[in-house]
C-alpha cells in the first residue's frame, strides 16, 4: 500500500510535466527578454560614408545602364570560336572526301 501511495497517478504525472515545460518556457522568454534589453541599450556606432561626387554618380549610373552591352560584347568572342571550330571541322571532312576520291580510285 505504501508504494500505491507513493506513485503518481497519470494525472499527476502529466500535469507535472506540463508545469515543468511552462517554468522552462518562462525562463527562456525572461532570458530573451533580458537580451534584447541589453541589445536595446547597447549605442550603435554610426559610420558615416562620405559622400559621393557627381562624377562618382554619374559613372555608376552609366554603369547601370550599360551591363547590358557589356554582357553582350563578353558573348561576341565565343560566338566567333564557334564559327572557326565549325570551319575547321567542315576543312577536315571535306580533306578526308577528297582524299578518299582520290587515292580510293586507285
Amino acid at each position: 500500500m505504501a508504494k500505491r501511495r507513493e506513485s503518481k497517478t497519470r494525472v499527476e504525472y502529466w500535469a507535472k510535466y506540463r508545469e515543468s515545460i511552462t517554468n522552462d518556457f518562462e525562463v527562456e522568454q525572461k532570458m530573451r527578454e533580458s537580451r534584447k534589453k541589453q541589445a536595446e541599450n547597447t549605442p550603435i556606432k554610426k559610420t558615416e560614408t562620405p559622400p559621393l561626387t557627381k562624377a562618382e554618380a554619374l559613372l555608376s549610373e552609366y554603369e547601370r545602364k550599360n551591363e547590358n552591352k557589356e554582357s553582350a560584347v563578353k558573348k561576341g568572342p565565343i560566338g566567333i570560336l564557334y564559327g572557326l571550330a565549325i570551319i575547321v571541322l567542315l576543312l577536315i571532312i571535306a580533306g578526308i572526301i577528297f582524299m578518299i576520291l582520290i587515292y580510293g580510285n586507285k
